[in-house]
């Protein structure tokens, strides 16, 4: 009896930590489309272009004054990768803070928005999926391709009037590499890849 006992014991256990990461994953769900609706009313037309830069969202409970005091407000988090739309919708919180109130209740108290850093700016919960993975997915590079004499020539007549002898031959050597790899892409582009 004991032993099954300890048994049922471990599976109610699991079963309440994977219903506690269900829940806390669906309240994240519901913030975001709570969040996403809110900037899509506000920003109209233009919201997907707030929302692209848009990292995390969270509503938790803060600590405010004393800590032993207990007392929590409400607070919206908001982690963005550009700061001229954190500050645009920072100064436009009261308006997200109404719509939160109006159409959810969601009694938000404090607004905070913050850079976001490292591994976090690569999330984009409002970018889809594929979209997303082809923005941070390096562009194919193209092949340089090597220069003719007329090209070479054309080079270092550019570079003659550069005085310093190996100020001219490092200028030499990067309008080379440059025109080779812009002829590259130029074919590339030729071939449509």
């Amino acid at each position: 009896m004991r032993r099954l006992g300890s048994e049922l014991s471990a599976v109610t256990g699991a079963l309440s930590s994977t219903d506690q990461a269900a829940r806390i994953a669906r309240r994240a769900a519901q913030v975001q489309a709570m969040f996403k609706e809110a900037i899509e009313h506000i920003y109209k037309e233009n919201a997907r272009y707030v929302l692209e830069h848009v990292n995390a969202v969270y509503i938790k409970k803060e600590p405010v004054g004393v800590p032993e005091a207990g007392k929590t407000v409400r607070a919206l988090l908001i982690y963005m990768d550009d700061g001229s739309f954190r500050s645009d919708v920072h100064s436009r919180q009261h308006l997200i803070m109404l719509l939160l109130k109006e159409r959810y209740g969601e009694e938000i108290e404090v607004f905070k928005t913050f850079p976001s850093r490292f591994n976090m700016r690569n999330r984009h919960p409002y970018v889809p999926r594929e979209q997303d993975a082809s923005a941070t997915a390096p562009a194919p590079a193209a092949h340089p391709l090597p220069l003719t004499e007329h090209e070479r020539a054309r080079v270092s007549r550019a570079a003659a009037s550069i005085e310093d002898p190996r100020l001219r031959e490092r200028f030499e050597c990067a309008m080379e590499a440059s025109l080779c790899q812009e002829k590259g892409e130029k074919a590339a582009k030729a071939r449509g890849v």
